[in-house]
């Protein structure tokens, strides 16, 4: 799993951190080196476990008929590990990693194909350049914009407890007109501390999503639909308005923190639609000791439309454009103030 930049070190958002996960579970096998063992191990859990194939149409069948036809046991390790990346890419999943000495296989057309509709430098230099300030393990920049109080969260990973570092940060945001929370490029981490997050905003318990897991070998086979709560957290809730800002690097937990945020009457959601993955991953371990990721659940919103591989859009779609950029201008920044001084 890749280490995350803090912002002093950040001269740009490095975009690795979004394939941060979201829980882990790593289960032991016997080495085998094998290269026909590898597959066959890799090809069975995806059909077991995987719980994508009908939301996105893939008959997984054929793609082993297809990769199989690659595989024997004279092919090299380095052979096997592009091989077997092609296959899992075929899930166009960025839940989904072969992590091997050759290399990590990742997806990441879910983001790299849509405008990346945010810049750290603009926002420090340009919004913040007077008022900014960095707490909860370097998770929260933030500071004041006019009289809008902004916060930047641009990871859920972390030691537990850098959440409860936000009750200071809105205390002193007490008197403002609004407050515009940002997860631009915020690759996920622990749900748990994206709910934290938002149980500051909540007046009451509230559903704000349904999920299910694979039960059976059938690729229609789940679980009934669960809900997922927020409850009311911290020292006191902050019912001021809310403008929620997101891109297509929005991710993971992050959109756990999106699904709860839009629930609240309260937020207004502005910017790009999500990045469309709350597969909630966990890691396992190939019998040649190669690890790799696979989502195994699946997530819906509380209207049970689908969102994984589609993205949660926006209450209002704004873009950066060049012309913006050029100018050192954020746009979506721009639009969110308006918004609120207009409340």
């Amino acid at each position: 799993m890749r280490k995350e930049l803090k912002y002093l070190l950040l001269v740009s958002i490095c975009i690795s951190f979004l394939f941060t996960g979201c829980s882990d579970l790593l289960i032991e096998a016997e080495p085998s080196a094998k290269p026909e063992d590898v597959f066959e191990a890799l090809w069975t859990e995806f059909d077991r476990y995987y719980p994508f194939f009908v939301d996105k149409n893939i008959d997984w069948d054929s793609v082993y008929t297809l990769y199989a036809s690659q595989i024997d046991n004279s092919i090299n390790e380095e052979d096997l590990f592009f091989i077997l990346s092609d296959m899992v890419n075929i899930l166009e999943d960025g839940h989904v990693n072969i992590y091997s000495p050759y290399g990590t296989s990742a997806y990441t057309g879910w983001y790299d194909q849509y405008p990346r509709n945010f810049n750290i430098q603009i926002v420090m230099n340009r919004y913040l350049s007077v008022t900014r300030r960095i707490t909860g393990e370097g998770n929260i920049l933030y500071g004041r914009i006019g009289s809008i109080g902004y916060i930047y969260v641009q990871s859920f990973t972390g030691a537990g407890g850098w959440v409860n570092s936000i009750d200071d940060v809105l205390d002193e945001f007490h008197d403002l007109n609004g407050l515009i929370i940002d997860v631009r490029h915020n690759g996920g981490g622990s749900s748990q501390d994206a709910r934290d997050l938002a149980g500051r905003f909540t007046d009451r318990e509230r559903i704000y999503s349904y999920i299910q897991f694979r039960n059976g070998p059938r690729h229609t086979d789940f679980t009934e639909l669960e809900s997922r709560r927020i409850v009311p957290q911290g020292r006191k809730q902050y019912l001021i308005q809310v403008a929620l800002l997101t891109n297509r690097s929005t991710y993971s937990a992050a959109e756990d923190f999106v699904l709860a945020m839009k629930e609240l009457p309260n937020v207004k959601h502005i910017g790009d639609t999500t990045g469309g993955g709350l597969g909630n991953p966990i890691h396992r371990e190939l019998p040649n000791g190669w690890r790799y990721r696979l989502p195994v659940w699946r997530q819906f919103p509380v209207d049970l439309s689908p969102i994984e591989g589609i993205g949660i859009s926006p209450d209002l779609q704004i873009d950066i454009t060049q012309e913006d950029a050029q100018l050192f201008r954020d746009t979506i920044i721009n639009e969110a103030v308006n918004y609120l001084n207009s409340q």
